[in-house]
């Protein structure tokens, strides 16, 4: 008798066991949860634990392209609610805090994310900068670049966040000289973005710090012939290059500049001055950085059917960044003027 109501209850409790498991959260993943009230189903499961930075804007998580309300945000062991104490960026993977915080608090967020989705392990894109223009007439104007906590993942899980400043400037400087380029200034600083679920290196963001570049040119006429003053600098730590994109530039243009950080460049060039019947014509440009570097001279004379030209090129014992510098440098010693 004893064995007869044994076994339906023996067997109606292996049916119900393991729905009975899941509700109490032992057979789902350790600290998974349950998506909030409108949350897109997929994407991959991940929880970050995020310190606080003074002035930053947002915290900035591990991966980008999170899932639609698929975040669960915690700070001082208080879960906040979405859209009153906290407010979020997909796309970006920003979180920004609505409630009061102290620098060096950690906040932990739960979320999903698509990891094959664009912006998981990316630079900067040209999208989160704010670049408007002022003009003001007579050719004159200056167009500025804005981009303020904007994140950079590595494929390795460093997180680094990037802020840039700057301006295109275009003047006209009397007669028809003209000065044209681009100003720009950045900082960049490693995110404390631990994961709390996945395997991470403990890697350090390259490029932290203040950097710039500089890429400035004045030409104009001078003396019956014209010039031509160009300067660059871009700083080795500079990651910015979306900007100069942003800026107008050709993809090739920020292209070469990121291949030639930590070199300086400045060239000036006249190019048939006349002085009476004769005419000259004289350049100078040099590339390099602390351990040395390239200088071209030309000089040309023309008097009558007279034409003299001399050129030199001098290259210093310990330079060895001619696979960074343009092909035309590298070829044949042309380059701007």
């Amino acid at each position: 008798m004893r064995t007869r109501l044994l076994l339906p209850v023996t067997l109606g409790f292996y049916l119900l066991a393991p729905a009975l498991l899941h509700a109490q959260g032992i057979l789902s993943p350790a600290n998974a949860t349950t998506p909030t009230a409108g949350a897109q189903v997929g994407g991959k499961f991940t929880v970050d634990l995020v310190t606080v930075k003074a002035n930053a804007l947002g915290l900035t998580l591990r991966h980008g392209s999170m899932v639609t309300g698929s975040e669960e945000v915690s700070y001082n062991g208080h879960k906040l609610i979405s859209g009153q104490d906290y407010t979020v960026d997909d796309a970006s993977g920003v979180i920004y805090l609505m409630v009061p915080s102290k620098p060096g608090d950690t906040v932990s967020v739960s979320y999903r994310y698509s990891p094959a989705a664009p912006g998981t392990a990316t630079p900067v894109p040209v999208s989160n900068l704010l670049p408007f223009k002022l003009d003001f007439g007579g050719g004159n104007s200056v167009g500025v670049t804005l981009g303020m906590g904007m994140a950079e993942r590595s494929p390795d899980g460093s997180v680094s966040l990037t802020n840039v400043l700057g301006w295109n400037n275009s003047f006209s400087l009397g007669g028809k000289s003209k000065m044209t380029g681009l100003m720009l200034f950045g900082q960049k600083s490693q995110q404390n973005a631990q994961s709390q679920f996945e395997y991470q290196a403990n890697t350090i963001a390259p490029d932290q710090g203040k950097s710039k570049l500089i890429l400035q040119s004045l030409a104009g006429n001078l003396s019956g012939g014209t010039f031509q003053l160009d300067y660059q600098d871009v700083s080795k730590n500079f990651s910015g290059f979306s900007a100069v994109q942003a800026n107008g530039y050709d993809a090739s243009v920020a292209n070469q500049l990121a291949k030639e950080k930590g070199l300086k460049r400045m060239g000036m060039n006249f190019s048939n001055l006349k002085f009476g019947a004769l005419g000259i014509s004289d350049s100078y440009k040099t590339v390099g950085d602390e351990l040395g570097g390239i200088t071209w001279q030309t000089y040309g004379l023309n008097a009558g059917g007279l034409s003299l030209n001399y050129q030199s090129q001098v290259v210093g014992q310990k330079f060895d960044r001619f696979n960074d510098i343009a092909e035309g440098d590298r070829a044949h010693g042309g380059w701007g003027c």
